[in-house]
């Protein structure tokens, strides 16, 4: 039986043997001899007993297999399964002496073979021998391990070579050449990473290491990694046995930022010397006494001196006695309080002797111990930016007169459509003080529909990039808007001229509203994904990669059953009918037949009235992948321990004490191997080191994060010290770290570049952090800033942190962008480029700020990688040169784009100017108009009444109360170039001198011909419609009359009662139809109607029309006033028609009395109308949605084409509810 055992003893103290045998005499006898022997037996009848109990029993420490077991699983393959889930000797036991299950056997387990009947000893000899196999591989193995963990998780890149071909790799390797894994490496030749002016030299030292076996002491070397970048490498090499043949072991360390920090400190003290002198802002040094201990070239340039002559001038020898006084005075406050003085506008005596404007601050400077010896001054010139605002001013005013002469209203807007500036006209229109309507968009200061219209119009000048020309309605009234696009220097705005048309306007919609009435008078995933049918199995959709995973096309899928792709159909249909959401492992066939497993996961839904659901079917063939061998042999890992170019030891952490240590670590220490391998950790750390280890073990020991990787000081015997990195990997038993394997990295070049990196650095701090303008120095290589002063940070409005993971291009604006690349790739081919650049920033927050840079550009072998760039904030300068460019640009986009006709007359009507549009107006150009006398521009009759106006005008100026800023408007009539007359609108007002007396007369004109011809069309038709509308409204109702009369003859003359009862119906219908029309004719409205008007008409006629006795049925109607559209109207009429029609006929058979009603009211979502009787009821059998009848016909459609919700009740009665949403 599975499981039984034979015990003697004590079994905690003894070994156990699964004695796998189907013989039982034979399993006796050999348990027996085994437990006297001092072993714990379990013996197992057969193969399947031998796999459950060492799939339950861990305590088994070796099987004694016999290879023919009879039936079921014979020893081979029992040891195959239990080998393939437990590391356990298995040692066959058998009567076979065949050379072939020897071989067979060996393949499996080489623990041993032991032929039955050999004897206890040499059975007992062969078990014993078998424990010490396994113990002597698993060590191997806990070896093998430690140093394959060793390797693998090494910082250290670790390659070996055999002829110059790679054979090996460590994922360090990978990481350092940028390749995704060391495989990538294996079978390609070692030299394609080494940089091409280093292989020579590599070459020579692996073949003088290979010819005499001497390791290579280590170098440092350049490779390329995959993506192109040159790195700096510290090698080690050693000649190394590898698979039986001689190979070379290289061993690197990546110090490329070691390298580079170095290089890095004798360009930063290059660019330094240059630095001060490159900074185009004037930088004075000057002791108590006022005099000039330094000044940079551009301090001097502004003096026309050079910096050697002003030293040991005082401001008093530069500048004149006044000014030098007041410079003094506030040195000396600086002096004094010890207090910058910041932010001062200062005005001064140039080189060339005329007054320039600086903005400058002062800053004590201190000496040693903190003693102010002196000031710094920093200051910038801003001459450039006060003439700018100066001209901007004067262009502004010019501006202002021109657009108030206007009668429309004129505005500009900037690109957030805000307003810029309005005319006097747009203020008076918008009823507010200019102030508050300057910077103020259209939803600030209007109605929520005009601010939206004006939104509109504005947006599509700006996006069309064309003259736009829209109506808006705004209080009731409309308005012409002219708008085209305006440049803002470097942004995009909006221009405008509004102009009421409102008369004009409402002629034009009278007559298109009468057409209109006309009209209406005679109109009234990756994974295969496929969409299945629950009930058939109907493939209906499938996805790309359900065709890439089947081989089917989407038409063949189409085409296809979901069982046909199964490879065990009968389960297929059985999971489909079951509904089930996830399927468990099933197996299918692709179209060139091969099966595969798959998972399968289903969502079920309706579809287009069927059930169906989408399977999610994905291919699980490779989910269980084959467990890797063991690495090489303890050998290999230790050469590699022993060569790496980094101090490895390996410490147990519970005691402290080191296990093992490589021959660097003994360099670095002074001690040897021996005297290692007797010390403490705590031995070897430096003071300064020790408390931070001690935190950093307790930390790990409590599961708690720790920085990766740390940096300590280790003590030499010698009492020298040295900083080491450290790379730790740990080994847990039982939930605690038992011991740690470390690599130490010599970091003591490193430490000190970094320390003279901080000692440079701490140099230029105050003069990098005062400055008043943004520094930054740029690494062109990486893209990256290395450092920023506080003033870029708020130029930018991003931190130093931020900053420094960002570019130059980063904080630029898009066109900046591109300027700055040309102007890089200019400068790298060796062309020149303008000084001082001038570039937009781009704030996070959104705004800009434009800056001037001067840059310093570091070279390396004739390229250019890096700058010290110093900017400028121009802004203010920026703004006053746009704005008056804007300005002029503005005043000639008026006059060229305005749609009106700008004219400018003397007081005598002789013209002195006139816009280009002069030509759109009348044909002649703008020099011909100059030419013109007042009887060549206007009739006789119109100079009459102009001339009649100016007299008028002048008389009022005598008037104090007069308005000096009114005008008047004119329709006149001129002459056109091409002989015709033209009328033409012109609203004009004076110009005043500067006492403010009348010298010119502006006149704004527009041609207003159509619109008289539109005025008289209008007033023509207007007649002739109304006298047609009356005679088509008669003739209408006359035709409907004469249709139903026809039906009621044709009534009449019919023998069949069927015949006449329907002749009787579509004659009510018609009648219902034709007291529409005589709401219509009596109102005289068109679009809408009362409904209970129109539906009381209908009452009362089906009352007259209908054949029943009116003692015995009452119609009753009871109607809410509602008005809506007449078509509507029109339907509900014919709906009463119906119902009331089926109710008299059908409700009271035999002679019954009752009541028909009918109820109109609004409801809180529409209209509700309900017919009703108290009569016998429809019958059981009745459904309103299949009746065949035509009166319950046109019912359901007439109820569908209102979209209503047509409902019947059987209570007492009958009653139709009919319920419609308000349009």
């Amino acid at each position: 039986m599975p499981g039984e055992e034979y015990v003697s003893g004590d079994p905690e103290e003894k070994k156990t043997i699964l004695l796998v045998e189907n013989e039982a005499l034979i399993a006796l006898d050999e348990s027996e001899m085994l437990e006297a022997s001092g072993f714990r037996v379990i013996v197992a009848e057969s193969g399947e007993d031998a796999v459950a109990v060492v799939r339950s029993d861990p305590s088994v420490d070796l099987v004694l297999m016999d290879v023919d077991l009879g039936g079921g699983m014979d020893g081979t393959d029992t040891a195959r399964v239990i080998l393939a889930e437990r590391d356990i000797p298995v040692v066959f036991l058998s009567s076979h002496t065949e050379k072939e299950l020897v071989e067979r056997t060996d393949a499996i387990t080489s623990y041993g073979y032991v032929v039955k009947n050999s004897g206890d000893v040499v059975l007992l000899a062969s078990i014993r021998m078998a424990f010490r196999l396994h113990e002597a591989h698993a060590k191997l193995k806990e070896s093998e391990k430690r140093y394959r963990t060793l390797v693998e998780h090494s910082p250290a890149a670790i390659l070996i070579h055999q002829n110059g071909i790679v054979r090996y790799g460590n994922q360090a390797a990978a990481k350092l050449f940028g390749a995704a894994s060391w495989e990538e490496f294996v079978g390609k030749n070692a030299l394609e990473a080494v940089h091409p002016d280093d292989r020579n030299k590599v070459i020579d030292r692996v073949l003088r290491m290979m010819e005499t076996g001497e390791p290579a002491p280590m170098e440092v070397e350049r490779f390329v990694t995959a993506d192109g970048r040159v790195i700096h490498v510290q090698v080690a090499g050693a000649r190394i046995n590898w698979e039986g043949q001689a190979a070379s072991q290289t061993i690197g360390i990546d110090v490329t930022e070691q390298i580079l920090a170095q290089r890095e400190l004798q360009a930063q003290s290059e660019r330094r010397e240059g630095f001060f002198n490159s900074l185009p802002v004037i930088v004075w040094y000057m002791d108590r006494d006022g005099r000039v201990l330094w000044g940079n070239d551009f301090a001097a340039r502004t003096m026309g001196l050079t910096s050697e002559e002003c030293l040991g001038k005082t401001v008093f020898d530069l500048f004149p006695e006044a000014q030098a006084a007041r410079f003094h005075a506030d040195n000396m406050e600086v002096i004094t309080t010890g207090s910058p003085k910041l932010d001062i506008i200062e005005e001064y005596r140039g080189a060339e002797g005329g007054s320039r404007w600086a903005h400058t601050s002062k800053y004590p400077l201190r000496g040693k111990d903190d003693v102010i010896e002196g000031v710094v001054i920093l200051a910038i010139d801003i001459t450039g930016r006060v003439r700018a605002e100066t001209a901007l001013r004067d262009s502004e005013r010019r501006q202002r007169s021109f657009l108030n002469a206007a009668s429309d209203m004129a505005f500009i807007k900037d690109e957030k459509l805000r307003y810029l500036m309005v005319n006097q006209a747009y203020v008076d229109f918008l009823g507010r003080p200019e102030h508050e309507i300057l910077g103020a968009s259209d939803d600030e200061l209007m109605i929520p529909e005009a601010a939206a219209g004006c939104r509109r119009s504005d947006e599509q000048a700006l996006t069309e990039d064309r003259l736009v020309i829209s109506l808006e309605v705004v209080g009731g009234r409309t308005y012409e808007t002219r708008k085209f696009p305006v440049m803002l220097g470097g942004r995009r705005g909006v221009g405008g001229f509004v102009r009421d048309i409102t008369e004009a306007r409402r002629d034009d919609d009278a007559l298109r509203e009468s057409e209109l009435k006309y009209r209406r008078l005679f109109d009234l995933e990756s994974d295969a994904i496929f969409l299945i049918d629950n009930r058939t199995g109907d493939l209906l959709e499938a996805n790309e990669a359900a065709c890439r995973l089947y081989g089917y096309t989407r038409e063949e899928f189409t085409s296809l059953h979901n069982y046909d792709l199964s490879a065990e159909p009968e389960e297929t249909r059985r999971a489909t009918g079951g509904g089930l959401t996830v399927i468990p492992v099933r197996y299918h066939r692709k179209k060139s037949g091969e099966i595969f497993p798959v998972e399968i996961t289903a969502t079920h839904f309706e579809w287009q009235g069927r059930a169906v659901h989408i399977a999610a079917i994905r291919d699980i063939s490779f989910r269980i992948e084959a467990e890797k061998q063991l690495r090489e042999s303890e050998l290999k890992y230790r050469q590699i321990f022993n060569h790496a170019p980094a101090g490895i030891y390996e410490i147990d952490v519970l005691t402290g004490r080191f296990i093992s240590v490589n021959q660097l670590m003994c360099e670095y220490t002074g001690y040897s191997e021996t005297e290692l391998l007797s010390m403490n950790a705590m031995d070897i750390l430096a003071e300064e080191s020790r408390a931070e280890f001690l935190d950093r073990v307790a930390k790990i020991h409590r599961g708690e994060n720790v920085p990766a990787p740390p940096e300590f000081c280790i003590k030499n015997r010698d009492g020298s010290t040295r900083w080491v990195q450290l790379n730790a990997e740990y080994t847990w038993r039982d939930e605690r770290i038992v011991s740690a394997t470390v690599v130490a990295y010599d970091i003591g070049e490193r430490k000190k570049a970094e320390e003279a990196l901080k000692a440079s650095e701490e140099k230029y701090r105050q003069l990098f952090t005062f400055a008043p303008a943004g520094i930054y120095e740029v690494d062109f290589t990486t893209g990256r800033f290395v450092r920023v002063n506080s003033l870029i940070c708020e130029y930018t409005g991003y931190t130093e942190e931020e900053l420094l993971t960002m570019g130059t291009l980063n904080i630029l604006t898009e066109e900046s962008q591109l300027h700055f690349l040309e102007r890089l790739e200019k400068i790298n081919r060796g062309e020149s480029v303008p000084m001082n650049p001038e570039f937009c920033m781009r704030n996070r927050d959104g705004s800009t700020r434009w800056v001037q840079l001067n840059v310093g550009f570091i070279r390396k072998e004739g390229r250019v990688t890096g700058a010290t760039v110093v900017a400028h904030d121009i802004s203010e300068r920026k703004k006053s040169e746009d704005a008056l460019r804007e300005s002029e640009e503005r005043y000639a986009l008026i006059a060229n784009n305005v749609a009106d006709t700008i004219t400018i007359m003397d007081l005598d009507l002789n013209v002195h100017y006139a816009s280009p549009s002069i030509e759109r107006l009348r044909g002649f150009t703008v020099d011909e108009v100059m030419t013109q006398t007042i009887d060549q521009i206007l009739t006789p009759e119109s100079i009459e009444i102009a001339a009649s106006v100016l007299k008028d005008e002048l008389d009022r100026e005598n008037d104090p109360a007069a308005d000096r800023g009114r005008s008047r408007s004119l329709e006149l009539q001129e002459y056109h170039k091409n002989g015709s007359v033209i009328w033409v609108g012109n609203s004009f007002s004076f110009l005043r001198d500067e006492n403010g007396r009348p010298h010119r007369i502006l006149i704004v004109s527009r041609d207003i011909t159509e619109r008289k011809r539109a005025e008289k069309a209008l007033e023509e038709a207007l007649v002739e419609n109304r006298t047609l509308l009356h005679e088509l409204r008669h003739r209408v109702k006359n035709s409907i009359a004469m249709i139903a009369s026809m039906v009621a003859l044709e009534a009449g003359r019919v023998s069949s009662g069927e015949a006449r009862e329907a002749l009787d119906d579509m004659r009510n219908r018609i009648l219902s139809l034709s007291h529409m029309y005589d709401m219509i004719h009596s109102t005289g409205e068109s679009t809408t109607v009362r409904l209970d008007s129109y539906l009381q008409r209908i009452v009362r006629s089906l009352s007259e029309t209908l054949a029943y006795d009116r003692e015995r049925i009452e119609i009753r109607a009871r109607c809410e006033n509602l008005v809506i559209e007449t078509q509507r109207a029109a339907l509900f009429g014919l709906i009463v028609n119906e119902l009331v029609t089926n109710a008299v006929k059908h409700a009271f058979p035999g002679g019954g009395s009752g009541t028909v009603s009918i109820e109109l009211a609004a409801a809180d979502c529409g209209i509700s109308l309900s017919v009703a009787d108290n009569g016998v009821g429809l019958g059981e059998s009745f459904d309103i949605e299949r009746s065949e009848g035509l009166g319950m016909k046109l019912v359901r459609l007439l109820a569908r084409q209102m979209k209503a919700e047509l409902s019947v009740e059987r209570s007492g009665g009958t009653r139709f509810s009919i319920l419609v949403a308000r349009a």
